[in-house]
């Protein structure tokens, strides 16, 4: 715990700001988000997948972990959240 003291005031301060999804909090967030059946993302088109994409990684999910459990590949996610990377 550390003690913010900027400002003149003193709050107690965790640095630790939110707690990484577990595999299964991701599958049934996923899954949610799908409407029960996650298989269809990796048949998807891509107009409809990408937004699905988009929701899962803004609700936690993270984008390694989304890989793995969606059979999607790493870089594809990559790309669909930083659509202009850096050369």
């Amino acid at each position: 715990m550390v003690i913010n003291v900027s400002g003149g005031s003193i709050e107690p301060h965790s640095r630790i700001e939110r707690r990484r999804m577990t595999d299964n909090e991701a599958r049934q967030s996923l899954s949610a988000l799908c409407g029960g059946d996650m298989s269809i993302l990796t048949t998807m088109p891509k107009i409809q997948r990408n937004p699905l994409i988009r929701k899962a990684i803004g609700s936690g999910v993270g984008m390694r972990q989304l890989a793995r459990i969606s059979g999607l590949e790493y870089k594809s996610i990559y790309l669909i959240i930083n659509p202009n990377p850096k050369p």
